[in-house]
């Protein structure tokens, strides 16, 4: 057992070269692809003036089985009648040793009929056991592009200061993503989205999400280089959203995401 411990944690710390890697957790997004520019809930701090009214949302994992790894998310989300949408977001993963925590503060703006800008805020902090804890501070921007009503496009670039931590010796990942999302009949929709950070060459993510019942949706995605697998079911109940998503990962085990949250 302890043999099967070590192999995992150097595999994942190979496999992540660097801090805050893990970008969004949120179990419909893993489910449907990992696609972070387009859905409300994803990083794109544009996509909120999709929402409506006051929201939250709870997201946990425990990535890849590995014992106290764990990789919590919690969001609240308020959009104005006038399409001006705002979101604070506390994300956190590590065990008793290695803990990362980022607290983001974001607003987007529909400006136009056909075009939604936003910015949002990262402050990231890093604690390692037995040493000072290191901080730094992130700015993202995005837009988002409606030409009708079953199409729109996601543009999405993160951390464009080019923060670094630890004393200015590691830089954090710089993100870009452009994603599109098509919904050519009202129970289901595909969407597909070009993702590069500055650690690894492009990716491109896919998933689709359709309504096998009133308010179930069955979610499925892949990611290419690396390759991955997901899928995932979706339940919206009245104000109450539950969802549940397994991700495939070609070299560590499956990792069960969970996620809950309540439009007001």
């Amino acid at each position: 057992m302890l043999q099967r411990i070590l192999c995992c944690w150097l595999l994942f710390i190979c496999s992540i070269q660097a801090a805050f890697e893990v970008q969004n957790n949120a179990a419909a997004i893993i489910a449907g692809g990992g696609q972070v520019s387009i859905a409300p809930e994803g990083s794109n701090p544009a996509a909120l003036v999709n929402n409506r009214g006051f929201a939250g949302s709870l997201n946990y994992s425990n990535l890849y089985g590995i014992k106290n790894l764990r990789l919590w998310n919690c969001n609240f989300f308020y959009t104005t009648r006038r399409q001006s949408g705002y979101a604070l977001r506390l994300h956190a993963l590590g065990n008793p040793i290695y803990q990362e925590k980022t607290l983001s503060l974001a607003c987007g703006q529909l400006i136009l009929p056909l075009i939604a800008l936003g910015i949002s805020v990262n402050y990231y902090d890093l604690t390692i056991a037995d040493y000072r804890h290191t901080s730094a501070l992130g700015f993202n921007c995005g837009a988002k592009f409606f030409p009708d009503t079953v199409l729109s496009f996601g543009l999405y670039f993160e951390n464009v200061n080019a923060p670094k931590i630890c004393a200015g010796q590691e830089s954090l990942p710089q993100v870009f993503a452009f994603g599109w999302r098509w919904q050519p009949i009202r129970r289901g929709e595909l969407s597909g989205e070009l993702y590069k950070d500055t650690q690894r060459p492009f990716t491109f993510r896919s998933g689709v999400r359709i309504e096998i019942i009133r308010g179930c949706y069955l979610l499925a995605g892949i990611q290419l280089n690396p390759d991955r697998l997901a899928g995932g079911l979706e339940i919206n109940w009245r104000k109450i959203r539950i969802a549940l998503a397994v991700q495939h990962h070609p070299t560590l085990p499956y990792t069960f995401y969970y996620g809950c949250g309540i439009n007001l």
